[in-house]
């Protein structure tokens, strides 16, 4: 490939890195653009992974920075990631907008998604088929790279979550020389992102590399070196799996949180009850030293799990609608929480701690 590359050359590019790697890699045609381009997609990863990434490269088609990054992510996990592609996948979309890449124009609406972005939402993200997604695009003025946290609503779980990973990603930039700023998603193109969101409830960041400082490869380096601390996640505890927003409604004292026996399971849970989150209510007593009390309201027909954080202590007793329960305990220092699964309706969670 040429420093910036073609549409035709990120095709080659793509197909024959699959055909070099066939045993971690496979080539596909994701969609097909206005004019009848296909949008080359790549996936690395176990079909059952436990945790679903998307990388959405170039929905610009004149940010020519976006061009090599999908590619060069791609080398990194079968060459120095170790062993992450053993429990986590990732699709790889090098170029979003086939016919603006081609063109070298913007191509993209600028009050929304096009057609082929919702065809691709509906593939490959909704409702329940990704964990996270990063939109990377390229500056050509300036010296800022960016990562953009894109989560389009208030929700204090989500926020913590989304903090700590763009500060790792940040980190993980910096130790390679690229020094990222962290942004929030006011100002930002968040017309791809805000769906996934939305609709599936998954972890979304954009990202602005740029070509202009950097050239193609420099833009392509920076963006990977960020995009490492991604795969490396380990998240917050509450969040069940390393990279998921699987706490639907409440706060760090008691929250509502998916449930699922597989993987696939888990991501339908979350997204279904991310739906319903309007029907939920989430209410933390503490009567006592010892006592902590958690109200809360499931949706008809939804299985969930209820986290309600305790006193410090020997757990004594757990009911649920006044009757001893089954229950789970994780302490990730300094906090600890209980948690018992619960069907639709109103519920009363009582924890007593010696």
């Amino acid at each position: 490939m040429s420093d910036f590359p073609g549409y035709d050359d990120i095709c080659d590019a793509t197909f024959g890195f699959a055909a070099r790697h066939a045993a971690a890699a496979r080539a596909f045609e994701a969609g097909r653009s206005e004019a009848g381009r296909p949008v080359p997609a790549l996936r690395l990863g176990p079909d059952d992974a436990r945790t679903e990434l998307l990388l959405a490269c170039g929905r610009h088609g004149s940010e020519l920075g976006t061009r090599r990054v999908g590619l060069a992510l791609a080398d990194w996990l079968v060459g120095d990631a170790g062993d992450v592609l053993q429990s986590t996948a990732v699709t790889i979309l090098p170029v979003t907008n086939p016919d603006g890449c081609a063109r070298e124009e913007f191509g993209a609406p600028d009050d929304g998604t096009s057609r082929l972005e919702e065809e691709l939402l509906a593939s490959l993200v909704l409702p329940d088929k990704v964990d996270a997604v990063v939109d990377v695009h390229s500056l050509h003025a300036g010296d800022m790279l960016a990562v953009i946290d894109a989560h389009a609503q208030e929700f204090t779980l989500d926020d913590l979550a989304h903090e700590e990973l763009s500060r790792s990603m940040a980190a993980s930039a910096a130790a390679e020389g690229f020094l990222f700023e962290r942004h929030a998603a006011g100002g930002y193109n968040n017309f791809f992102c805000a769906p996934c969101y939305e609709r599936a409830h998954a972890v979304v960041f954009g990202m602005e590399t740029n070509h202009f400082l950097f050239g193609a490869r420099g833009a392509a380096e920076a963006a990977v070196a960020a995009l490492k601390a991604i795969f490396q996640a380990s998240a917050l505890a509450w969040q069940k799996e390393p990279l998921s927003l699987n706490a639907v409604c409440g706060d760090q004292g008691g929250f509502i949180r998916a449930v699922g026996a597989t993987p696939a399971g888990l991501r339908r849970s979350r997204a279904e009850l991310w739906k319903a989150r309007a029907e939920m209510k989430v209410e933390r007593a503490v009567p006592s030293r010892k006592e902590r009390r958690l109200r809360f309201s499931l949706p008809a027909g939804a299985e969930a799990e209820a986290c309600l954080r305790v006193a410090e202590g020997k757990v004594m007793r757990v009911k649920l609608d006044g009757e001893t329960c089954a229950w789970t305990e994780f302490v990730p220092s300094p906090l600890r929480w209980v948690c018992v699964r619960a069907s639709g309706g109103e519920h009363e969670l009582v924890v007593d701690a010696d």
